[in-house]
């Protein structure tokens, strides 16, 4: 029999550190006045061995209602190892009849904390970040997050990017290869498929992760009736929260609906981070009406770190520090002839808008011109053009087109070689499935300057 103990270190009044272990642990191992012959192994590792020789130390007894039972105690005078220990290590014990074997939990939460924040401020000092990407669809925020940060004085390189959809991993290594080098990992797999217990990702610096919005979507509930997370959907959180665990990611960035902060897919992230101590902190941003772009997109922004870094760091700081969006739509409309077969009546929407107002449904048309101040969100299928996808409206006729790929990546403010030797259907679904550009790049840049330690400076010349 083995009886395995994770516990911390312990410290005396007196500052001294030692291993205290109770009569419950023990009583089934040795007795009092068993022998001790306590040896230093290496730097991580004491070994306490039972014996019936005589030896100077024992093990001692405690007086519980009329019985002796044994108890245990390492101090920092039997040991030279334990005195190298810091104050706040976690242990791991594990006691057998023939000893006790007392090593650093390399394991421990607190183990991992101290990796990831002294791994990180080595990459600081190197200039460089590696990223891991869950989800990256087209590659809209790793691009942002890379701009972000460059603004910043920090470079990024994905090390893993995983993608069940194989023309956006095309898209990254084509379009996006300045993110890439031979360190870099392309995996086109189901994340279900993947052996994460293996060991095959690398640790990274940092985390993003988009995961599927379907279950929490409004469109997504009102088409599949949905209340509950399906299990499309559900199952993710079990594999990217694995990948967290073992990325020893300093920092990690999260976007979705709002909708997904109501999810058991999102109190579970939340609270296995806050168990892993990372210091997390969401913003829900509205891109246009905040400043960040031409398109109005409402999502929720989780950005956790880990607790010992970018400590000055506060996510409602942040406003555009990127590209300022057009005024109206007029500034960046395709030229479009007006007989071009692009305009289509629309009569089928018109009718259900009206079949929809008299069951008090909230969806309704959305109309567009040149002179409009925003345009509502644009989704991956807005070629469907949908009771609510957004429409522009033809100059002269009651006749309405669908927003180009092109009009679509610049009302989010891609640049427009984002999207170079895709068709169109598969631009909208790249771009619709993305993220607003600028606000990655103010977050990330916010974050960089924190994490370099100028973040009071930059708010004060912001503010300024």
């Amino acid at each position: 029999m083995k009886l395995l103990i994770n516990k911390d270190l312990n410290l005396m009044k007196n500052g001294k550190k030692r291993v205290w272990l109770e009569h419950g642990n023990l009583i089934n191992f040795c007795k009092p006045g068993t022998g001790l012959k306590i040896t230093d192994v290496d730097t991580d590792t004491i070994n306490i061995l039972f014996t019936d020789e005589d030896t100077p130390r024992t093990v001692s007894k405690r007086n519980v209602k009329g019985f002796e039972k044994p108890l245990i105690e390492i101090s920092e005078a039997n040991s030279d190892v334990l005195k190298s220990w810091a104050d706040n290590e976690s242990l791991r014990i594990v006691v057998t009849t023939k000893g006790i074997n007392i090593s650093i939990n390399k394991n421990s939460i607190e183990a991992k904390v101290i990796a990831r924040e002294r791994k990180i401020k080595h990459s600081l000092s190197n200039g460089t970040f590696s990223i891991g990407s869950v989800f990256p669809g087209f590659g809209g925020l790793d691009y942002s997050a890379h701009k972000g940060f460059e603004k910043a004085g920090i470079n990024t390189k994905i090390r893993f990017a995983i993608d069940n959809y194989e023309p956006s991993l095309i898209n990254i290594q084509k379009n996006l290869s300045f993110l890439l080098d031979e360190r870099s990992m392309i995996i086109n797999s189901d994340i279900a498929e993947l052996n994460l217990g293996s060991g095959n990702l690398p640790t990274v610096d940092g985390l993003y992760i988009t995961p599927p919005c379907i279950d929490a979507s409004v469109a997504g509930k009102a088409k599949k009736k949905n209340t509950l997370e399906t299990s499309k959907t559900c199952n993710l959180a079990y594999y990217y929260n694995q990948i967290i665990e073992r990325s020893e990611a300093g920092f990690i960035i999260f976007e979705n609906v709002i909708g997904y902060m109501k999810t058991a897919s999102f109190q579970l992230l939340t609270s296995l981070l806050e168990a892993w101590r990372y210091r997390i902190q969401i913003r829900v941003i509205e891109s246009n009406k905040e400043g960040f772009s031409f398109e109005n997109r409402k999502r929720m922004y989780l950005i956790a770190t880990s607790e010992g870094i970018a400590q000055d760091f506060s996510i409602n700081d942040v406003i555009n520090v990127g590209a300022t969006p057009p005024t109206v739509l007029g500034e960046f409309m395709d030229t479009v002839d007006i007989d071009d077969k692009a305009w289509k009546d629309k009569l089928h929407l018109i009718e259900k808008q009206e079949r929809d107002k008299a069951k008090c449904s909230s969806f309704s048309m959305q109309i567009f011109d040149k002179d409009s101040k925003y345009i509502s969100c644009l989704r991956a299928q807005v070629q469907k053009s949908g009771s609510s996808d957004p429409l522009i409206q033809h100059p002269v006729t009651k006749k309405f087109r669908i927003p180009s790929a092109l009009e679509h990546i610049k009302a989010k403010g891609f640049p427009e070689w984002f999207i170079d030797g895709l068709g169109e259907g598969q631009s909208h679904y790249g771009a619709g499935n993305s993220i607003i550009p600028n606000i990655l790049i103010s977050l990330t840049y916010f974050l960089g300057m924190s994490l370099t330690g100028n973040y009071q400076q930059t708010k004060m010349a912001i503010a300024v």
